[in-house]
């Protein structure tokens, strides 16, 4: 009976042994499974925060050129604006020199003398 109950002891210790040999290398591979995968995660995280920086960074001197394009557009719109004074000024001087022209005296009309 001591015989049994000593080969039954060690039957179940060698099992008890083997099976947590198992549970351990396989808890030891998920967790370096689980381990990689955080790791690859970390990386995706990264890698998107990186895509990100660099859109914003992007993004800022397109704002930039936007404002400078912006800024040309104003200059441009307020030279037309002078080049449209200074059309309507010759116009006038023209109508001015065909009024004179037509006038008995010229150079009296020139100087806005009417008689």
């Amino acid at each position: 009976m001591k015989f049994a109950l000593a080969i039954l002891m060690l039957v179940l210790c060698a099992h008890t042994t083997s099976a947590w040999y198992v549970t351990c290398s396989t808890f030891d591979s998920y967790k370096g499974s689980i381990n990689s995968r955080f790791s690859s995660v970390e990386s995706r995280a990264r890698s998107a925060y990186s895509i990100g920086l660099c859109a914003k960074n992007k993004a800022y001197y397109v704002a930039n050129d936007v404002s400078s394009v912006q800024s040309s557009v104003s200059s441009l719109s307020s030279r037309v604006g002078s080049v449209e004074s200074d059309v309507k000024a010759v116009k006038e001087t023209v109508n001015s020199l065909n009024k004179c022209a037509k006038a008995e005296d010229m150079f009296l009309c020139m100087f806005g003398i009417d008689y």
